[in-house]
Formats: structure tokens, C-alpha cells, sequence
């Protein structure tokens, strides 16, 4: 399939591109100031992108006297890209155009929890995206959220959390063979920060962490998402010495605590009885708040973050853990730097974020 976003070799072509997917609306003159090139270089390329549908031009808005400024958006009219998110919640998809507009979604719940179970249906909600599509839109990429430990620039799949038998795989080779798309992998915190400073543009210093299964953190710092620079898995950072036993083979992580799978772990009950009768086991909850807040204050001190998200099952299933999460941090330092918000994002905000880090590494 004929991909014009890998076909063209210009430097200038892309940068201009990724400026105006990451703004969603941006003029000739603030792009040639903010990547310093000549109005030329920007106009005959704009001009290009106009032909190829990757873009399109706002009709102007005339107030009063003078020539009104004309901005440029995202086309939604020719390409589209299939994010997938692979949790051990199960395998979500969403098909999204150049815009941000999400035109399809799947989700498929996990029954097996086995390797070739995932692998299959990831295959699988990848191909019911594309049958939906009908050759309506060019699927420019593929891109894979992933939970657990990834090797992106390989492609690989190292190991998923709670997946018994799981051995290393390359699975962006695997659809690349089966769908004929190129296909692009990350770390599903990473892709949360993208849906999140896709959604919230301006915030450029942040850090989101999501308490589900095991514990994620992620950090935009000045507008670099960290994980892609360096190794960060605070969920495994050690709280206390010869703690509990964490399912990662280590003593007293942060996850054997405050996830909710550490959480069923210490009350010995399943998920369904935590969520409807919490108020019967608010000491191991209190403890798991309480160990989870100096985590979360001392990693947004340490990169003197302005934003802290807190997401993911447990705190929408009981709200009022985050404001007891805000009363211990305000304990530990009333003048924190940072502003503490809850965020319910949906269970296809990975899946979304997915899709925009393929399309920058396509781009790119």
C-alpha cells in the first residue's frame, strides 16, 4: 500500500506535518517562526500536504478591516491509524483519524490469559478495524500499547504482567506479516501521556500514574515524554525493607501494597467483594494509600512536576480514596509544587494514545 507519509524523504515535510497534528490548528506564519524556515519552504510544502488530504485549510473568520489569517487542521477526510491497547483487562482498539475523531472501537475480554490467546485477539480486533474501515480510509500505521516490559525499537514484547509462559515475542513482526501495515510499539504509560497532552494541550510538565492490576507511572517533562529516554517502574520501587512478597520476585515493592491485585493479595478476596464492601477493609486500604502517596510525591519532586493525574480502577471505583491520597500528600508537605487531579479516562484512552504514537514514528 502506497504510504505517502514514508515516501516522502523531506526533513522539512515531516516537521511541519508532526507541528500540525501535534497543534490541530496553526498558521503558515506561526509554523515558519516556530521551526524557523523560510515562507517558501513552508508553502510549498503545506501546498503538498493540502493535495495529498493530510491537511485542509480553514475558510478564514473576516473581522472588521484587513486580511484575516487563515489556519491549517488536520484532515479527516482520506487516512486513518489503528491504535490497540493489550492489558491483561483485555485487547481495546479504536480507529482514529488525522484530527483526533474516533470513527470505530473494539474491545475483547481476556478468558484464557494465555500468550496465544493474546496474540489471536490482538490479530484479530486488528482485523475487524480494518473490515470496518472498507478501504474508506488509508490505515497508515499500526500502533500497540502495551503493558509490561517492552523493547520498542525492536519490536519485541519482553514480558506481560501476570501471564504465566510468556515468552518473548515479536509481535509488531507478526502483524506487519499477517496485516501488511506498518506497525509500531510502546509502553502503555507512555501512550496514556499522549491521549492526555493530546486532550489537555499546554500541559508540558506532568506526571500520570494509574493504579490498576500493578501500579504505571508516566512523565511528560518539558514536553519529552521520559519514558522513551529513560527506565522508570516506580510500581517496583522498594517501600519497605523485606516486605511483602511482590509477583515480580522482589520484597516489599510499591505494587505488593497499593495495586489492587497486591491489595486482593493481603485480604485474601476477590475484586468484586473489595469494590462492594470497602468500608470493611479501610485499614489495609488506608496503609496502601498511605505508602502510595509518598510515591507518588516524592517522583513529582524529583522532576518538579506541576500536574499530577492519578487514574485507573481503583480510585473510579472508590472515589474517596483520592481525597484521603490528597490529605496524606498535603501531610507530608502542605506547600507541595504540584496540583493533585483525578482523572477517569476511559478504558480506550491507551488504545487512542496508541494510535497518535504511531502516527509521530511514522511521521518521524
Amino acid at each position: 500500500m502506497k504510504n505517502v507519509l514514508i515516501q516522502n524523504k523531506q526533513d522539512s515535510y515531516h516537521k511541519i506535518l508532526n507541528l500540525i497534528i501535534n497543534k490541530q490548528r496553526i498558521s503558515r506564519k506561526e509554523i515558519a517562526d516556530e521551526l524557523s524556515l523560510a515562507w517558501g519552504t513552508v508553502s510549498s510544502n503545506i501546498n503538498l500536504m493540502i493535495d495529498q488530504k493530510l491537511i485542509k485549510e480553514e475558510s478564514p473568520i473576516v473581522n472588521g478591516v484587513g486580511r484575516s489569517t487563515c489556519y491549517l487542521i488536520p484532515s479527516n477526510e482520506k487516512y486513518a491509524i489503528i491504535g490497540v491497547d493489550i492489558n491483561t483487562i483485555g485487547i481495546s482498539s479504536s480507529v482514529v483519524l488525522l484530527n483526533g475523531e474516533t470513527i470505530f472501537t473494539d474491545v475483547k475480554t481476556l478468558e484464557d490469559f494465555n500468550q496465544d490467546e493474546i496474540v489471536n485477539k490482538t490479530l484479530s480486533t486488528i482485523q475487524r478495524a480494518i473490515e470496518f474501515n472498507d478501504n474508506k480510509y488509508q490505515i497508515i500505521a499500526v500502533g500497540l500499547s502495551c503493558q509490561g516490559d517492552t523493547y520498542s525499537q525492536k519490536g519485541i514484547y519482553v514480558d506481560m504482567p501476570f501471564i504465566k509462559d510468556w515468552m518473548p515475542i515479536n509481535l509488531v513482526e507478526i502483524i506487519e506479516n499477517k496485516c501488511n501495515i506498518p506497525t509500531y510499539q510502546s509502553h502503555d504509560m507512555e501512550c496514556l501521556l499522549l491521549d492526555l497532552t493530546f486532550r489537555n494541550p499546554g500541559h508540558n510538565n506532568f506526571l500520570v500514574t494509574r493504579v490498576v492490576d500493578g501500579i504505571g507511572f508516566g512523565i511528560i517533562k518539558d514536553g519529552v515524554v521520559l519514558n522513551e529516554k529513560i527506565s522508570i517502574d516506580y510500581g517496583h520501587e522498594i517501600i519497605e525493607r523485606n516486605g511483602l512478597a511482590c509477583e515480580c520476585g522482589q520484597k516489599g515493592c510499591l505494587e505488593a501494597y497499593s495495586s489492587i491485585r497486591g491489595i486482593l493479595r493481603r485480604l485474601n478476596i476477590t475484586e468484586a467483594e473489595l469494590f462492594s464492601n470497602y468500608k470493611k477493609y479501610d485499614e489495609v486500604l488506608d496503609d496502601a494509600i498511605d505508602k502510595f502517596s509518598f510515591s507518588v510525591y516524592n517522583v513529582a519532586s524529583i522532576y518538579n512536576l506541576k500536574d499530577v493525574i492519578i487514574c485507573g480502577k481503583l480510585f473510579t471505583q472508590i472515589p474517596e480514596l483520592f481525597t484521603r491520597l490528597e490529605d496524606k500528600i498535603n501531610l507530608i508537605h502542605k506547600r507541595k509544587n504540584f496540583s493533585l487531579n483525578l482523572n477517569f479516562l476511559t478504558d480506550l484512552s491507551p488504545s487512542f494514545g496508541a494510535a497518535l504514537y504511531a502516527l509521530r514514528k511514522v511521521i518521524e
